[in-house]
């Protein structure tokens, strides 16, 4: 599952993963004077088996910070 830029308003429900890379919020500030917004996003009763990462959030390319 992934959020990229101008994502609003999602809900994530009942969700189970096998195997995956997580939940990831990424992309932001990929282009010099753009505006990117992430808001309202909401995840419940959601498994994550055997992810590589879990939950991290890409601020820019190639840095990683891990929520």
């Amino acid at each position: 599952m992934s959020f990229k830029p101008n994502s609003t308003d999602m809900l994530v429900q009942n969700m189970w993963c096998n195997g995956s890379h997580g939940i990831s919020v990424g992309s932001l500030g990929q282009y010099k004077g753009e505006f990117d917004i992430v808001e309202n996003i909401y995840v419940f009763n959601t498994s994550l088996h055997n992810a590589t990462v879990g939950l991290p959030s890409i601020k820019q390319k190639k840095q990683i910070l891990t929520a």
